[in-house]
C-alpha cells in the first residue's frame, strides 16, 4: 500500500496502534466492495504525515533564515576586517613603492653613464584583487612597477619587474602573505623571468619582499655564502632598497662605491 502511495507521489500512511480496530473493519468492508472507509482512513493518516512534513519544512526554513542572519553578520564583520587589512597592506606597499621610486630618481640624477627609469603600472589592488591574492597568490596583470637600467655608452640594459605573486613552494598554505616578487627581462626569451629561475642572477641577492600579518617587513634573498634562499628583516625598507640597487650597479654594471 505505501509503495503504491509513494509511486503516485503521496506520503506514506502510518496506521497507528489505536487505528487498528477501525483499519480491520475498513478492510472487511473493502473485501465486499465498500472502499470508502479504507480510503478515508488512509487519506486521514496520509494527511497527518503530510502536515508533519509541512511543519518540519516551515521550521527548517525559519532555522535557515535565522542562521543566515548570523551568517550575514559574520560576513559583514569579515568584510570589514579584510577591508582594514587591505588598507594597512596598501599603505605598507605604498612605502615600498615610494622608496624604490625615490632611489631610482636620486640615482638617475647622480649617475652620468647609467640612466635609471622607474615605471608605475598603476595596477590598483582593490578588495576583490586583494582577496584573490590572499587566497590564490596571484591575479591577472599582477605587475606593480619596473625599474630599467641603461648604460648610455655600451647600450647594456637591465630590466627588472616587481609583481604580486606567491610561490606556494616558498609560502605554503595557510600563509596569506602577498609578496612582491622580482623578475628580470630575458632578451633571449623575450619575457620576464623570476630571478630564482635565472642561474646568473645569484649575484643579485633580492628575491621577494612581503609584510607579515603583524606588519613586519621581510625580504627573501639569495645567500651567496650558503647558496640557498633565506629570509631576513631589515631595519628599514630603505636598507633593502639600497641593497638591491647596490647589487645591480656593482655586480651587473661593474660600478664601485
Amino acid at each position: 500500500m505505501n509503495l503504491i502511495l509513494m509511486k503516485k507521489g503521496y506520503p506514506i500512511s502510518n496506521i497507528r496502534r489505536e487505528d487498528r480496530p477501525g483499519y480491520y473493519d475498513a478492510l472487511s468492508f473493502a473485501d465486499v466492495g465498500m472502499y470508502e472507509p479504507l480510503v478515508g482512513l488512509i487519506q486521514a493518516r496520509c494527511a497527518d504525515l503530510f502536515s508533519e512534513y509541512v511543519r518540519i519544512r516551515a521550521e527548517t526554513k525559519r532555522l535557515t533564515e535565522w542562521a543566515a542572519k548570523w551568517g550575514d553578520k559574520e560576513s559583514e564583520v569579515l568584510r570589514k576586517r579584510e577591508a582594514r587589512e587591505l588598507e594597512l597592506w596598501q599603505s605598507r606597499i605604498r612605502q615600498v613603492f615610494l622608496e624604490f621610486q625615490k632611489a631610482s630618481e636620486l640615482l638617475n640624477d647622480e649617475l652620468d653613464q647609467i640612466s635609471i627609469s622607474f615605471y608605475d603600472y598603476k595596477n590598483e589592488i582593490d578588495f576583490e584583487k586583494y582577496q584573490l591574492l590572499s587566497s590564490k597568490g596571484f591575479i591577472p596583470h599582477a605587475n606593480a612597477y619596473s625599474i630599467v637600467f641603461r648604460h648610455q655608452i655600451s647600450g647594456e640594459t637591465a630590466r627588472f619587474l616587481f609583481r604580486y605573486y606567491r610561490n606556494f613552494s616558498k609560502f605554503p598554505a595557510p600563509s596569506k602573505v602577498i609578496p612582491l616578487e622580482l623578475n628580470h627581462f630575458d632578451q633571449d626569451e623575450s619575457k620576464y623571468i623570476r630571478l630564482s629561475d635565472l642561474p646568473w642572477a645569484k649575484c643579485i641577492r633580492f628575491r621577494e619582499l612581503y609584510f607579515t600579518a603583524a606588519g613586519e617587513f621581510v625580504v627573501r634573498y639569495f645567500n651567496i655564502d650558503s647558496g640557498q634562499e633565506a629570509e631576513r628583516k631589515p631595519d628599514t625598507i630603505a636598507d633593502a632598497v639600497r641593497e638591491f640597487f647596490d647589487d645591480v650597479l656593482h655586480r651587473v654594471f661593474g660600478l664601485h662605491v
